[in-house]
């Protein structure tokens, strides 16, 4: 949409300017996140200031014919943001009144002259305090957003600029590893269907390098490994991103049984090409060629293997071909949304080749990240997964995803002594193993130790500073450990990265977060987008349901619980996400009652019992403290 005619380039109202050519609303200068929708609501209303703009107009010009049926909860939802992002409200408005069933006009005075153009300098100090003051590692010093005065602000931006530079983050560990990044090896085959080939082969090899010598090598996990696929970033871009001195790239051409293999190992600070190499095999001999990459990688960067490094890389188990493809294929939707289809795979590699370690690894791993997530019944699916990864281990007793696999079925199934022990036995193995610090973290927040809780976090974005699961992770843990704040900064950065913006879980940690500070609009706001997002994933709906319940809204938290009640059995509904709505509803005994239903079928997420702020008005009754004893959680 063009602006009007009449405006220039950009207008001004209040500390507020809408900027027509780039789209943007800003405060003080600092670029304000808006959606298109609210912003284009912002225009038209600033076309007519003092003018109705009916509803009418509204749906006629931003919606089409074929969402009418939705467009009262849409208009809605883009009000309510557009008010979030002026600092407005509907009872005491001071941008946008509403006048009920007929529309909304903008009443604060509204100026269309043009503002003297900024120097270069004054620019680049807007632009830069906006960036340092969405960093969250700088968020203390948010407040200078409401100076108002222009020469102080350009002052702080400048020693900003410097604070920010001294203590950016930084990804070289301070113990002093060698960092390396696999870059997405290239399909070279030319059939799109072999993509899973080509990037099975680069989380294989990350496996296999990662566990190399964990002492001296640390290696950057697939998730931000595979940002850069396809990419055109120099080699110097992704070292200076991901903290690493050494790059190894390659490519994959499969035809049939035989696979070519070239990769080569390239030095960041100066891009020397110190190793290269081409493999000609049988599809058996990947596995072997991993260890050659491994061994030829370890001497040029200088690591001494032990004996017994070598007789492991030697004595790898060389899977069945078909078997092979067919774990690729199920790492391949593990990775995806879409576990039922990774259990399929991996349990198809198991029966083509029932020797192979990794393929009961990932089974394992897709049916404890459901149980976990509460999409599934949890008794039959745990005993599935610690049954997998028992044997996993007893294949490899040396394979680091195979007891960070059983270590979270113990932590779901509550055996918790055992789960920190084996969570340490993974990471002593391959301390790059982004999947073990991340469920580690899990464990820790269950025990209420917070603080390492946050340390194994941070490590694990240390090993995957681009994956958008462990920045989101980060905010769940601030949400357990009660800083809302925190969480909310966290998520809405993770949100900014990358194309995975759209999924469900970061709104369902945004909408706990605003909960817990009482700003329900915002709540019940991102609620429904998990729930629109994940298709009507249950426990998204339970979560509101206590949203509308902790806001006053009993009737129709009741009806939401209602229908929650009447999915049918296929439908999985955690029984403690019921507990939490009666808990907000102050009905103590019916919320007892379903607590001792998910005690009953041993329900994953009662882990986070004694954390969970839905459950602090049942903490005194002696009821709850019997519940916490009995799944073993410290007292």
């Amino acid at each position: 949409m063009q602006p009007p005619n009449q405006f220039r380039r950009a207008i001004h109202f209040g500390a507020f300017q809408i900027d027509f050519s780039s789209g943007e609303l800003r405060k003080h200068g600092i670029r304000l996140k808006l959606q298109e929708q609210p912003f284009q609501i912002l225009v038209m209303m600033l076309e007519r200031p003092g003018e109705v703009v009916t509803r009418e107009e509204l749906r006629n010009r931003l919606w089409s014919a074929d969402t009418f049926v939705d467009f009262d909860v849409g208009l809605n939802n883009a009000i309510l943001r557009l008010r979030n992002a002026l600092g407005d409200s509907a009872e005491k408005p001071r941008f946008i009144e509403t006048l009920p069933r007929r529309g909304y006009r903008f009443i604060f005075p509204v100026n269309n002259a043009a503002p003297e153009p900024p120097s270069e300098f004054s620019a680049r100090t807007s632009e830069a305090t906006s960036q340092i003051l969405r960093n969250p590692h700088l968020s203390s010093v948010r407040f200078w957003r409401r100076s108002r005065t222009v020469l102080p602000l350009a002052i702080v931006a400048v020693a900003l600029l410097l604070v920010a530079y001294l203590v950016r983050p930084r990804a070289t560990p301070g113990d002093g590893k060698i960092m390396l990044a696999v870059l997405p090896f290239e399909n070279l085959g030319g059939n799109p269907e072999q993509e899973f080939f080509s990037d099975g082969m680069t989380e294989e090899m990350i496996t296999q390098l990662g566990g190399l010598q964990p002492a001296k090598l640390g290696v950057i996990a697939r998730s931000s490994a595979m940002q850069y696929k396809h990419g055109k970033k120099s080699i110097n871009d992704v070292g200076r991103e991901l903290g690493v001195q050494y790059v190894l790239e390659g490519s994959v051409r499969k035809e049939g049984d035989r696979i070519r293999i070239t990769a080569q190992l390239i030095q960041v600070v100066d891009q020397t090409h110190l190793w290269a190499q081409t493999y000609d095999r049988d599809v058996r001999d990947v596995l072997a060629i991993q260890g050659d990459v491994a061994r030829a990688i370890a001497e040029q960067i200088r690591l001494r293997l032990t004996p017994e490094q070598h007789q492991r890389l030697a004595a790898a188990h060389r899977p069945d071909s078909e078997a092979f493809e067919l774990y690729l294929n199920g790492r391949h939707y593990f990775n995806q949304p879409g576990l039922p289809r990774a259990i399929e795979y991996f349990q198809r590699a198991i029966e083509k080749d029932p020797e192979y370690a990794q393929a009961y690894s990932g089974l394992s791993d897709s049916y404890t990240v459901q149980v976990f997530w509460g999409s599934i019944a949890p008794k039959p699916a745990l005993e599935k997964a610690k049954a997998a990864a028992q044997k996993a281990l007893a294949l490899n007793n040396s394979m680091a995803e195979a007891y960070a696999s059983l270590a979270d079925c113990e932590l779901l199934s509550w055996d918790l002594s055992d789960a920190e022990h084996n969570f340490k036995r993974a990471l002593e193995l391959n301390p790059s193993y982004v999947n073990a610090h991340h469920w580690y973290s899990h464990y820790l927040v269950a025990m209420g130790r917070m603080d390492e809780s946050l340390a194994e976090t941070k490590r694990g974005i240390l090993f995957d500073p681009l994956d958008l699961g462990i920045q989101v992770h980060l905010g769940w843990h601030y949400y357990y450990a009660r800083n809302y704040d925190q969480a909310i900064v966290s998520i809405e950065q993770a949100l900014k990265s990358g194309p995975n913006r759209a999924r469900p879980l970061p709104h369902s940690i945004l909408g706990a977060s605003y909960e817990q500070k009482g700003m329900y609009d915002e709540a019940i706001l991102n609620f429904r987008d998990a729930i629109g997002q994940s298709g009507g994933f249950p426990v998204y709906v339970a979560q509101l349901a206590h949203a509308q319940a902790a806001s006053g809204n009993t009737a129709e938290a009741l009806r939401i619980v209602e229908e929650l009640k009447r999915l049918p059995k296929d439908k999985y509904v955690p029984p403690e996400e019921i507990a939490a709505v009666y808990a907000a509803l102050r009905e103590k005994g019916i919320a007892f009652e379903w607590l001792e239903q998910a005690y009953q079928i041993r329900s994953a997420s009662l882990i986070n019992l004694k954390v969970d702020p839905r459950f602090d008005s049942l903490r005194s009754d002696q009821r709850f403290l019997d519940l916490v004893r009995r799944i073993g959680l410290p007292e």
